[in-house]
């Protein structure tokens, strides 16, 4: 039974609140139930009753989280009609970095969460990578091959991507080494707005450089 001092729905979301923060800091191997409902302020039996069990309490975590930062900032943020390559581009990297550092309720840690789960994979990785990434990196792909005018082989798409992304993961998973080497870097609006055009105006500049190098065997 849940708990019946609030709303089951209350109850349900300060269990995946509380359980966002215990997963990130422990990971899912050393997160126990026990912790996350004693952040929670709830009981063992409502996270049986709102979600059965440890696993899908995780894969409910990512969910939300997931789904609160596309919902806030899509891929194609701010975009105006008929959009350029460019302009496409920028949307997707500004919105990365807004899910990345402006989340909200389990989506503040949904940063950690992945680092971890590239670190010591579960289940939940193979889900994210079919529901999120690869899809995101299949968008990408067609960004970059209307930027430099020509289909991609999968070895350049593999390296336009990841050098594009890379760009954005590095500020977030490297922002403690980022502190300490240069204390007046701080991560607001502003500044990401700055990183994100940075980024953008850098990648297209490549990838204008690229047009005429083919690397690996291009897809049909």
């Amino acid at each position: 039974m849940p708990d019946t001092a609030e709303s089951p729905d209350k109850t349900r979301q300060r269990i995946l609140t509380a359980a966002a923060e215990v997963f990130a800091e422990t990971g899912f191997r050393n997160a126990t139930i026990r912790q996350i409902v004693e952040k929670a302020g709830a009981n063992i039996a409502a996270v049986n009753y709102h979600f059965g069990g440890k696993n899908q309490l995780y894969t409910a975590v990512f969910e939300q989280a997931m789904s609160a930062g596309f919902a806030e900032y899509p891929v194609n943020l701010d975009l105006p009609p008929d959009p350029t390559p460019e302009q496409r581009l920028l949307a997707f990297v500004r919105s990365f970095f807004l899910r990345a550092f402006v989340g909200q309720g389990c989506g503040t840690h949904l940063g950690r969460l992945i680092l971890r789960e590239m670190v010591e994979p579960t289940a939940e990785l193979n889900r994210r990578i079919t529901d999120t990434m690869r899809p995101m990196a299949e968008h990408l792909r067609q960004i970059v091959q209307q930027i430099v005018s020509r289909p991609l082989s999968d070895d350049e798409a593999f390296l336009f991507s990841t050098s594009i992304i890379s760009q954005v993961v590095f500020h977030k998973h490297c922002r403690e080494v980022i502190a300490r080497m240069f204390p007046s870097r701080t991560y607001g609006r502003d500044e990401l707005e700055q990183l994100a055009r940075h980024v953008t105006d850098f990648s297209i500049a490549g990838l204008h450089a690229m047009r005429s190098k083919a690397i690996g065997k291009r897809a049909p």
